[in-house]
């Protein structure tokens, strides 16, 4: 988007647009997105220190011009441009106006069709300057404004020439030359500020004000621009068009995002083709490996239909075997995993030693659940009674069986009341020996 530019300086309006500059009316109606550039009717800008909480500015800065008698007792709109902290407070560059201009000036700018964005002069003239040590002149129509920064702090001046002759001017800009030459004795000697130059009109004064600021003055290129008349004038615009941004405008903030957006619209349109791009082929590759899964799941359940079938084949076998084919194979599982556990023969050898003759084992069995052994018998009461059945389960434990008390089923039979007894013997991984 090509905007065009709106010059409102020292009073003074004039539209740049296509290689042409001629006078408009004041606040003129707009036919095309236009960048204006202002000083607001020569409204007072100036660099002012608070030492309050910076929230506070403009109400302070307000009060101390119409304290000093710099503005008229009346309400008024003070713009702070930008603001950083110094060794007593915090500096802000500032324009104030009469809040009746400022009302003028947001009327205007709502009326328009097209995008509209006002910067402030001053503004501007900040972002111009890019290290310490550096200043900017702008000289429109009969005002010149200076703005330095040394230390890391601000100062500017303006003054506007009294007459219209040549030495009026001369003498508008000795006068400021003076004061920023007093600005430059706290510098270090020998060193000097660099000023650039911009000058909208045919005057220049650049020579003179180096000479009496004992500064550096480089005068910026200027472009001509026809009028309407036939006469040129010149304007530094091919320097200050790309410095002229919504970032400094004085525009809310939806005005500056709505401008911003549709100057890279380009830039957005071709974002949103190569993020569309990208989706597109996110896209296909998850659709082709989505088919790949969708093979494989088929090829599984292919496989899980095969087995099925195997299986239903070995349930059709089950009915050609004889009828105690399966009670014969749990029978030798069972001896098979008894003989791998235990010996029989040397069990009933080991148990028949542990028991002595005092205790009587009537049955061992192993039962068929967990194939755990189990013993079941009597201690002869007249013996030593519960020592002589201690000193059997001592026995059992060294043989590296941990003996469980179960309900006796068989020996209260053939044992006198309350000797019976009948213990599950189960492993015990941490004793394991032989009795005898």
């Amino acid at each position: 988007m090509n905007a065009d530019i709106l010059l409102n300086i020292d009073g003074n309006w004039m539209l740049v647009e296509e290689g042409c500059i001629r006078a408009v009316p004041e606040y003129p109606r707009l036919a095309a997105p236009t960048l204006v550039l202002t000083d607001f009717g020569g409204a007072v800008s100036g660099v002012s220190t608070i030492h309050e909480k910076k929230h506070y500015a403009e109400a302070l800065i307000g009060r101390r011009l119409r304290d000093d008698g710099v503005i008229e007792n009346e309400e008024t709109k003070v713009l702070i441009h930008c603001g950083a902290p110094v060794s007593d407070g915090w500096q802000a560059l500032y324009t104030a106006m009469p809040m009746t201009a400022w009302r003028r000036m947001q009327s205007w700018i709502a009326s328009q069709d097209e995008h509209c964005l006002v910067i402030a002069q001053a503004a501007l003239m900040r972002r111009l300057i890019r290290r310490d040590g550096e200043g900017v002149v702008f000289h429109g129509g009969k005002r010149i404004s200076v703005l330095a920064q040394e230390r890391r702090k601000l100062c500017y001046f303006s003054a506007r020439v009294r007459g219209d002759e040549k030495d009026d001017s001369r003498a508008c800009a000795m006068t400021l030359a003076g004061r920023i030459r007093q600005e430059q004795t706290l510098e270090v000697p020998g060193q000097r500020l660099a000023f650039r130059w911009y000058a909208f009109g045919e005057a220049g004064l650049a020579e003179i004000f180096a000479a009496h600021s004992e500064s550096r003055v480089e005068e910026v290129k200027r472009e001509g621009y026809l009028q309407d008349d036939g006469t040129y004038r010149y304007f530094p615009l091919e320097v200050l068009a790309p410095c002229l941004s919504e970032r400094i405008a004085v525009n809310t903030l939806l005005a500056k995002a709505s401008y911003f957006a549709e100057r890279n619209i380009g830039v957005f349109s071709l974002s949103a083709g190569i993020l569309a791009l990208a989706c597109l082929v996110a896209g296909l590759a998850f659709f082709f490996q989505a088919v790949s899964i969708r093979r494989e799941v088929a090829a599984l359940g292919e496989d899980t239909r095969k087995i099925v079938e195997s299986t239903g084949e070995a349930g059709g076998m089950a009915g050609m075997l004889p009828p105690d084919f399966f009670a014969t194979r749990d029978f030798i599982d069972l001896l098979s995993a008894a003989r791998t556990e235990t010996n029989p023969g040397d069990l009933l050898q080991n148990l028949r030693l542990a028991a002595g003759d005092d205790i009587k084992l009537l049955r061992v069995y192993m039962q068929a659940d967990d194939r755990r052994i189990v013993i079941e018998g009597w201690g002869d009461a007249t013996a030593g009674g519960d020592q002589q059945l201690a000193n059997f389960l001592a026995r059992l434990r060294q043989l590296g069986f941990e003996p469980e008390a179960i309900d006796v089923t068989l020996a209260p039979r053939a044992a006198p009341p309350g000797s019976a007894f009948a213990y599950r013997l189960n492993p015990d991984s941490r004793s394991a020996g032989d009795i005898s």
